[in-house]
């Protein structure tokens, strides 16, 4: 029973801190996943699937954010704390998804958006 109780509590910080911080971080990441069609200006650059990757972390991070918040906060309320934890932490896939795109580009394109590797 004690298990139970803290596994509640424990799952009950880690939801509300992550939930603070995906809201920030979606207000946050507007501007750029409005700007993101940008990447493909230079000619070529639709063609780089690093481009590409990065485009769709970028488009796709606040719906996956507008998922995670509220059915991490439905498997906590039906008790799947684990489950829940897993759920709200999606995002960060993203983000490393974005970052691996953006060292990839650096690293074998110098960071031009539009090189084949």
């Amino acid at each position: 029973m004690a298990t139970a109780i803290k596994n509640k509590e424990v799952s009950n910080i880690y939801l509300v801190v992550c939930t603070i911080l995906l809201a920030l971080l979606v207000f946050a990441s507007l501007p750029m996943a409005m700007m993101s069609p940008m990447l493909f200006d230079s000619p070529g650059s639709y063609e780089n699937m690093s481009t590409i990757t990065l485009f769709v972390a970028v488009i796709s991070f606040p719906l996956v954010v507008l998922f995670a918040i509220p059915g991490g906060w439905m498997l906590h309320h039906y008790k799947r704390y684990v489950l829940s934890k897993i759920t709200i932490s999606l995002p960060i896939v993203n983000i490393i998804i974005g970052i691996l795109s953006c060292t990839i580009l650096v690293v074998f394109c110098d960071g031009a958006l539009n090189c084949r590797y």
